[in-house]
């Protein structure tokens, strides 16, 4: 049988031929991705970051510039963009709603495909956003047209995880001259995150004032693209190693923790604050200082109400509520709070407030004042402003030779100057004070001792520690009874000089010196306020 000839159609095709073939057919596939492939990416990635300025314009009714924009598909698939700013509705009297500096997103083609596409993981450089505020007119009309859209919902995108680091979230003020609410946050962790559902995070930011570490951590959204403001979160957090010495004379190290929730633009925060070492600097005496509070912070305008905050120093406790607002034209933010103690103890106060480690005198304390804390960088005690009034009931005086005092002048008062068994030191006092530039100013301060009632008008200067009183004491005795012997006897003479009327006497006096040196003696220019 006679072999075909060579280039028969017959004359099967070697495996050599094949080879060859497939290197041909191979080395074209090459070429063409060699040639054509650059190009495909190059028209891909235009398709692509037109889309993804689609998506985001939708998604949060903002104007979208990405200035780069790259896919990789080998070894996964790969996005990295940059320079990515969202205006809010294309406004730009406002900064951005959200600006980016740098984006890369890591995911599988599975996860893009499925019914819900997932991204696996989304790493920020460069966070920035500013929450607009809006009116409520502004809120009524968007949630109206949103209605009349009928527009169906989309099908979000879950983001495993985003991580951020040093981000920064402003909640901008509601008119012109107010400061925004800010915060600056070290470090930021999202887990499965969409637009359709809140959020899991974690956060670490540092607060400015008091210095300190603030970590939170809870849900965060859905993110409200009509009204950002109104974006819900609920969270925990704890802050520690505050320190209070960023206030110009206050100091102690503060820890607090607690919870807040409601939407960006209004935050209900309710926590608790210990600080074991809190201390004026004007005496140094620490003193511990617990505080449970429930407040409100309006993101429109920054300012915080507290509402309210009980408060326990040492052994006194007492309850305050008030506000810190912004002060316009001035740097810092009023304090302005309505304190009331029902039950404290003297001693606690004093300590707080005068050098001595020995408080002067003691007992239990009834106050009510109006607190003021203005800003400025100045010493807390020169720019604190109080008025109110305050009872003492079984005052006690620590100091021997002033307890001596009183229970001498009680005895003259009662018209037994030689019995050691009458006369009292244990008084009680009532008065209205005020305090401005650190001076204590009185107007109407009693004081009560058995035989004697004392009404008096003055100043007390808590850093030089000077007093300067002027009033009237009343006796039940009248003066010649004060004493005994011929002195008693030459005082019959001005016994009618200083008679209340009655069967006493009544005596102008005053207190000068200072606190550790006072001096008692008659007030001949008649000073102090009308007689008791």
């Amino acid at each position: 049988m006679s072999n075909a000839p060579e280039n028969s159609p017959n004359r099967p095709v070697s495996s050599r031929h094949w080879w060859r073939i497939g290197i041909a057919i191979t080395a074209a596939l090459v070429l063409m991705v060699l040639v054509l492939g650059p190009l495909l990416i190059s028209r891909a990635n235009r398709i692509l970051r037109a889309k993804a300025a689609q998506t985001l314009r939708n998604r949060f009714d903002s104007e979208v510039e990405i200035r780069e924009l790259q896919l990789s598909v080998f070894p996964r698939l790969q996005l990295t963009a940059k320079g990515v700013v969202m205006r809010y509705q294309g406004r730009r009297d406002i900064p951005p709603l959200i600006s980016i500096d740098h984006l890369e997103a890591e995911g599988g083609m599975v996860g893009l495909l499925s019914v819900q596409p997932h991204v696996q993981s989304i790493r920020l450089q460069g966070l920035a956003i500013h929450v607009p505020h809006r009116s409520a007119e502004e809120k009524a009309r968007a949630k109206s047209n949103g209605r009349k859209s009928g527009a169906a919902p989309y099908a979000s995108v879950v983001v495993e995880k985003i991580v951020a680091d040093g981000a920064h979230l402003e909640i901008l003020p509601g008119g012109p001259g107010k400061d925004p609410l800010v915060f600056d946050i070290h470090a930021l962790d999202m887990r499965e995150v969409s637009l359709d559902r809140p959020a899991q995070f974690t956060a670490r930011l540092s607060n400015p004032k008091p210095r300190g570490e603030i970590e939170t951590a809870g849900l965060f959204g859905p993110w409200q693209a009509s009204s950002p403001g109104d974006t819900p979160l609920n969270a925990k957090y704890t802050f520690s190693d505050a320190d209070l010495s960023t206030f110009k004379g206050i100091g102690g190290w503060l820890t607090s923790k607690g919870k807040f929730q409601g939407v960006l633009e209004r935050i209900e925060v309710d926590g608790e604050t210990d600080t074991p070492d809190f201390y004026l600097s004007i005496s140094g005496n620490r003193m511990p200082l617990h505080t449970q509070f429930h407040s409100i912070v309006d993101g429109t305008n920054g300012n915080t109400w507290l509402l309210p905050v009980h408060a326990k120093l040492q052994g006194s406790s007492f309850d305050a509520k008030g506000g810190v607002v912004r002060v316009v034209g001035a740097k810092g933010r009023d304090i302005t709070l309505d304190v009331l103690m029902p039950a404290g103890r003297l001693e606690d106060l004093l300590r707080l407030a005068v050098k001595s480690e020995q408080p002067i005198i003691t007992g239990a304390i009834r106050f009510k004042t109006r607190l003021e804390l203005p800003p400025g960088d100045v010493d807390v005690i020169e720019k604190l402003r109080l008025q109110g009034e305050f009872s003492i009931q079984n005052a006690h005086f620590t100091s021997v030779d002033v307890r001596e005092r009183l229970r001498g002048l009680s005895r003259r008062a009662q018209g037994a100057p030689t019995d050691e068994t009458a006369g009292s030191s244990v008084s009680n006092m009532n008065g209205q004070f005020r305090l401005r530039g650190g001076v204590a100013s009185f107007s109407d301060l009693t004081f009560e001792l058995e035989g004697a009632a004392i009404r008096l008008a003055g100043n007390y200067s808590l850093r030089s520690e000077k007093l300067e009183f002027y009033g009237a004491m009343r006796m039940d005795a009248k003066i010649s009874q004060a004493t005994t012997g011929f002195k008693a006897f030459l005082l019959k003479a001005v016994d009618p000089f200083f008679s209340d009327g009655k069967h006493g006497a009544l005596i102008p006096i005053k207190i000068t010196g200072t606190r550790s040196a006072p001096a008692f003696g008659l007030d001949l220019s008649r000073k102090g306020p009308k007689p008791i």
